[in-house]
């Protein structure tokens, strides 16, 4: 079905993040580039959702989301959730 996907991150301290997607990626093997769609700086939590209309996530199957943390100090707890509602 035609369902966009929520997308939730949160950490124990400050960090930076970056979101990007890609199509046809097999077997680990990328074909496809990844086009930036998030881009945030020393933050510690994030929410976001991905409208199908925007993805097509249904007949795009093979969609690749890269969610890319950096500048954070040690130690450090780091969730990251995706999910899609029925």
């Amino acid at each position: 079905p035609n369902r966009d996907l929520d997308m939730f991150i949160n950490a124990s301290k400050n960090f930076n993040l970056n979101i990007t997607w890609a199509t046809s990626f097999t077997a680990g093997t990328q074909t496809g580039e990844e086009i930036p769609i998030v881009s945030r700086s020393n933050i510690k939590e994030f929410k976001d959702s991905f409208s199908n209309e925007n993805f097509d996530f249904r007949n795009s199957p093979n969609i690749t989301f890269f969610v890319y943390v950096s500048n954070f100090t040690w130690p450090i707890k780091i969730q990251v959730s995706f999910s899609q509602s029925y």
